[in-house]
């Protein structure tokens, strides 16, 4: 008997839409086709008052890439199903792959197979229609209305191409979906995702206005403020080499330079002699700065909010990646953007100290518990180690609980000695001596964690506590191994929330996941309800997934307020100077 059987129909759906940036779709067609029966619908922009199948638990409803079709669902005004199948979460799934490091890679996909329709099918080895007839009629509907007789047949022939191929694949796939739970629950999740994209980022319009409006002027701002340090390397809002190659000259550095003779201006050769040069580092910052101060096309709607494709199940470890239309991509003072509108309020929730209580409930390390359930875990770490006085709060020693928090975050997930004395700024001597401590402090993880990355290249995957798979080669990259259980099962706990959010419960609306937070609008007069059943539900994820309560702090912000990020405030707070003047 097969898992599918207890439904009564089982609905594959594809659908045509227009898509502005920012904005909700447009809808153009559908076509959906009943597996048990054969029966196929298609309908076009006239015919979608009423949706062609049951949306209650006696059907399900399959997709690829399901929050496509859900937005659609959402701007016909339908609903959305109870039961849904995402067959691109199931195909991630079931071909997510721990890739080598950096220096291992020998290809783009180093053997992942393409994640999107076509590149399932060719997987499976089902034949399907030429990528290059795809991008045309997508490209059509893309361009919008209203469309001749002949484009309204190709659409709709298009379309039901793509149902015919998805209707081979879920015959393909249905079979090695072993658990159903899961898969339903991931399938809930994309649901959770289409309401977010529907909801959206309010933001403060007339400040986004006046900031695109005046990017030269911020960034001349910014310049003149420590441009006379170095040589003036800035003309204008222009680097300019000649004058770096100067400065570097004064301070007796000799820096990388390409075939052409200019200095090489990446990254990681900045990083690599500021290491070697510390001196050099406020430079580095001011060209950082500059870079990030430009004009950003970010998606955003009529009605002033920021509307992306969230990707949901495209990192390795089950992550949503949005691409750079995202405003929680950008730099971090440019959530201060991010404003409730007029009767609304804003809700920011995060979990605290979450990778820790998730090591310390997966490990059952007692000393790693006892220290998490500390008013400040990474203070109560540093006083373990005679770093900090048993005095110590937050705000009298700020940087050492800093530094500890590093040292925190970075041994869960295999930092080596080279990385922690980077990102402490600290010698490498004293970045073992940190990494010695957690060891021996923590014996329990430790001995854990090498048992899971061991068991894990033995049975060749590894899988978080709702069911997210990453298979292992022989070249896997071991620090993604050891990573991916604090960073998976934040996944499960984040798509909990988010699942129990987007029912309707709490009269919550999600706008967004921001990593591992949560940014949520409520109406104003139900601002400490909100706050009570987000901070619950936070605190419940963490008991249904790990047996374990992890705390969560939700912090409101009420029109006309701005989110502050609690980073780059010194960067902002310039900015503002600069659109006030």
């Amino acid at each position: 008997m097969s898992l599918w059987d207890r439904f009564e129909q089982i609905w594959i759906v594809d659908t045509e839409y227009t898509a502005t940036p920012g904005e909700h779709v447009i809808p153009i067609c559908l076509v959906a086709h009943e597996v048990k029966t054969n029966k196929r619908v298609h309908l076009w922009q006239d015919e979608l008052k009423v949706c062609p199948y049951p949306l209650d638990g006696r059907s399900l409803v399959v997709a690829y890439a399901n929050t496509a079709e859900l937005g659609f669902h959402l701007s016909c005004g339908w609903g959305l199903p109870e039961r849904t199948i995402d067959l691109y979460a199931e195909f991630r799934c079931l071909t997510n792959i721990c890739k080598p490091p950096r220096y291992l890679r020998v290809a783009d996909n180093n053997g992942t197979p393409s994640a999107n329709l076509l590149g399932a099918a060719a997987y499976f080895g089902l034949p399907h229609i030429d990528s290059t007839e795809k991008e045309f009629y997508r490209e059509l509907c893309i361009r919008g209305g209203p469309f001749t007789n002949e484009e309204r047949e190709g659409i709709l022939r298009y379309c039901a191409e793509d149902v015919e191929l998805t209707v081979k694949l879920w015959h393909k796939m249905s079979t090695r979906i072993t658990n159903e739970g899961q898969a339903l629950l991931r399938g809930d999740y994309t649901k959770a995702v289409a309401r977010m994209e529907w909801v959206g980022i309010p933001l403060d319009m007339e400040l986004w206005k006046r900031l695109e409006d005046r990017w030269d002027d911020v960034r001349r701002h910014f310049i003149s403020l420590e441009n006379h340090k170095f040589n003036c390397v800035y003309e204008g809002t222009t680097f300019k080499q000649n004058r770096f190659q100067e400065y570097l000259t004064s301070l007796g550095i000799i820096w990388p330079i390409t075939e052409t003779g200019r200095p090489v201006l990446r990254d990681e050769t900045w990083g690599q002699e500021i290491r070697r040069h510390p001196e050099l580092e406020p430079l580095w910052r001011l060209y950082q700065m500059v870079n990030e101060l430009r004009p950003r096309e970010f998606s955003i709607g009529k009605d002033g909010r920021n509307r992306v494709q969230l990707r949901p199940f495209s990192a390795t470890t089950g992550r949503n990646q949005p691409k750079k239309d995202f405003l929680f991509g950008a730099p971090s003072w440019m959530r201060n953007l991010v404003q409730p509108p007029l009767g609304k309020a804003l809700l920011y929730a995060d979990w605290s100290g979450q990778e820790f209580a998730i090591a310390a409930a997966l490990s059952k390390d007692p000393r790693m518990s006892e220290v998490y359930q500390s008013d400040d875990p990474y203070l109560a770490y540093a006083k373990l180690v005679n770093a900090a006085p048993p005095e110590a709060t937050k705000e009298t020693h700020k940087a050492i609980r800093d530094v500890f928090k590093i040292v925190n975050l970075q041994t869960l997930y295999g930092a080596t000695v080279h990385g922690l004395s980077k990102s402490m700024k600290c010698d490498k001597t004293t970045a073992q001596m940190r990494l010695n401590q957690h060891k021996a402090l923590f014996p329990k993880f430790w001995e854990w964690i090498d048992m899971e990355v061991s068991k894990a290249v033995h049975r060749g995957y590894i899988c978080s506590r709702r069911g997210w798979r990453m298979e292992i080669r022989d070249h896997s990259n071991p620090r993604a191994i050891l990573n991916f259980p604090m960073q998976a099962t934040g996944v499960d706990l984040l798509q909990q929330v988010c699942r129990r959010l987007t029912d309707g419960e709490g009269g919550i609306d999600v706008c967004a996941p921001v990593h591992d937070c949560i940014l949520a609008e409520v109406d104003i007069q139900d601002v400490d309800d909100g706050v009570r059943f987000l901070e619950f539900e936070m605190r419940k994820a963490g008991q249904d997934i790990l047996g374990y309560e992890v705390k969560a702090k939700a912090e409101t912000i009420c029109h006309p307020q701005h989110l502050n990020p609690g980073k780059g405030d010194e960067t902002w707070n310039e900015i503002l100077k600069v659109l006030n003047s």
